[in-house]
């Protein structure tokens, strides 16, 4: 299990750093983030979410906007940069909560949630506002309308808007949940 947990988060991080390498056109838009409107709260991409400290966090929110409810950070936020020249104003910062990581790109818009179950502290964190880490995968995949872009025996993906949900278990063809991220779909070519 703590094989599957280090080999996840390995792909998630070289994943992240990748897309800080890659000479993609990012979003330049130099206009600050602005509050959310009710009407934005009822997008495709907030139909996926997790809850953390009663807070509802998805991706599309801005990250300056609820940070106060998020609680306090289990260690300082860490700052990664493209490498090189190929990466314009692309910038991503990770904040570190118990059992989650929330990662806002430079436009201080929330790109990507991450709950493990190997992550340090207790995670406060629910998955759909209703499921822990070591609950059960069936019970996720209960909750998630539509059915999955990718499947196999570890867990599932779906694509909400341009959002993701991916999900795994402890084991191939386990029911412990172990591992949920939400990411913004463009970022990794959904």
């Amino acid at each position: 299990m703590k094989k599957a947990i280090l080999l996840m988060l390995a792909m998630m991080l070289a994943l992240t750093a990748l897309a800080g390498c890659s000479k993609q056109e990012a979003n330049t838009s130099s206009e600050a983030p602005t509050e959310q409107s009710a009407a934005a709260a009822e997008t495709e991409e907030s139909k996926i979410f997790v809850t953390l400290n009663g807070q509802k966090v998805y991706i599309g929110l801005v990250y300056a906007d609820i940070k106060a409810s998020l609680g306090d950070e289990i260690k300082p936020s860490e700052e990664i940069l493209p490498c090189g020249d190929g990466g314009g104003d692309w910038k991503r910062v990770m904040h570190f909560y118990p059992g989650t990581v929330v990662t806002e790109d430079q436009n201080g818009i929330i790109c990507e949630v991450s709950m493990n179950l190997g992550n340090e502290g207790d995670c406060e964190t629910l998955a759909m506002g209703q499921i822990k880490l070591g609950g059960s995968v069936a019970e996720l995949k209960k909750l998630l309308e539509g059915t999955p872009v990718m499947e196999d025996g570890w867990g599932a993906t779906y694509k909400y808007g341009d959002a993701v949900i991916q999900f795994s278990a402890s084991d191939e063809g386990g029911d412990e949940l172990v591992n949920v991220s939400l990411m913004r779909a463009s970022d990794y070519g959904f």
